[in-house]
């Protein structure tokens, strides 16, 4: 079968956001019979480690988005002048990762499949000047190469599909696999709620609005603002805001903690007390792909209302446009537990997904 190698970036880049991917990813192609080969990456999972071999490269030589982009290229050249892959592969990081990830893969005549992990393309809009031109670079310029070099391009779902295209980028090239649902045991559990918020402190019955991520404006904390505003002055809703970033100190000046609790970052395997709390999980970011946040909420039985963003509508149902409908959707608790498209984030589809879109790149 194929050589198949994964680029994750340098020894020293930490990956935990990829873990579940990465496994999938591995387990998919080891099962298909191929010889996986990861290149770089710090604390690589146990599992993919057995299923694959590690290739180490070396740090970032300039630890910038172009020197790293120099660098994946002089990372993926070296591989395949010494190991000749069938096939290259980006996982995630796609505006320092795919260009030189393609461009090696050019170079040395090795077909390469790139993924999208979030619409990147847009990314800019939640910037200021001068800060909003370099990425717009970044991502819209140069961030143009990979997808019309590339093989294979993946998409987390039919709307990022839709933006790649008008890249010039042919459908019959693109693959729709969003990230695999998170299996562990953190989302499950037999204990009641009124013991889980007991333990975290909150009332019992007292309904809770839970958001778990990074507390900026890319994020949508502006947005958020507003709905808290209204909403804890309608219902006895309880905000528990879980993330760092500069709107917690903002927040934590402008609501009371009996309204709006921050308890800051929260460890990966405390985190699932905090969904097993929660009444409704609140998704206000203005750009997403698919985010792991709304899956491990739907993992953990709760309903999702979510603002409209790259491919959240994949995932649920209604989306919102407006914090009037966010705000209206949380006071007259309009929502469900409907995961739409659930069969894409199964191991089992997973798998196959994967083995297709190698098979289709290296035929």
């Amino acid at each position: 079968m194929a050589r198949v190698g994964l680029y994750l970036g340098a020894n020293s880049q930490s990956i935990p956001n990829i873990h579940n991917e990465l496994e999938m990813w591995v387990n998919a192609l080891s099962h298909a019979g191929h010889d996986v080969e990861l290149l770089g990456g710090g604390e690589l999972p146990s599992q993919a480690r057995e299923d694959a071999t590690v290739r180490p490269v070396s740090d970032w030589q300039t630890p910038t988005p172009f020197g790293k982009i120099v660098d994946s290229y002089r990372h993926v050249s070296e591989y395949a002048l010494e190991y000749d892959p069938d096939l290259l592969i980006q996982l995630w990081k796609y505006q320092t990762h795919a260009p030189g990830v393609t461009l090696a893969g050019t170079r040395h005549c090795v077909p390469t499949v790139i993924r999208f992990t979030g619409d990147v393309f847009n990314e800019y809009n939640g910037f200021e000047l001068p800060r909003s031109a370099g990425i717009y670079v970044l991502d819209n310029i140069v961030g143009s190469v990979p997808v019309m070099i590339a093989d294979s391009v993946v998409s987390l779902g039919p709307a990022l599909s839709d933006s790649i295209q008008t890249r010039g980028v042919s459908g019959t090239d693109i693959h729709i696999l969003p990230p695999p649902r998170p299996d562990d045991d953190r989302f499950f559990s037999a204990q009641n709620v009124g013991a889980v918020r007991d333990g975290l402190g909150f009332e019992p019955d007292r309904p809770i609005a839970l958001y778990v991520g990074r507390l900026s404006a890319q994020k949508g904390m502006d947005f958020l603002e507003q709905v808290i505003e209204q909403v804890t002055t309608q219902t006895d809703f309880r905000f528990v805001l879980v993330g760092n970033g500069p709107y917690r100190e903002k927040f934590r000046d402008r609501f009371s903690n009996e309204d709006v609790v921050l308890p800051g970052y929260i460890s990966p395997d405390r985190i699932g007390e905090y969904y097993r709390a929660a009444t409704v999980y609140v998704h206000p970011s203005r750009f997403e792909g698919v985010p792991l946040v709304i899956l491990e909420a739907l993992q953990s039985g709760i309903p999702v209302v979510a603002r409209n963003a790259g491919d959240v509508g994949f995932v649920v149902e209604e989306t919102v446009e407006t914090v009037d409908r966010m705000v209206e959707q949380l006071v007259e608790r309009d929502w469900n537990e409907t995961w739409l498209n659930e069969a894409h984030f199964d191991s089992d589809y997973q798998r196959k997904a994967i083995a297709r879109i190698v098979e289709d790149t290296i035929r």
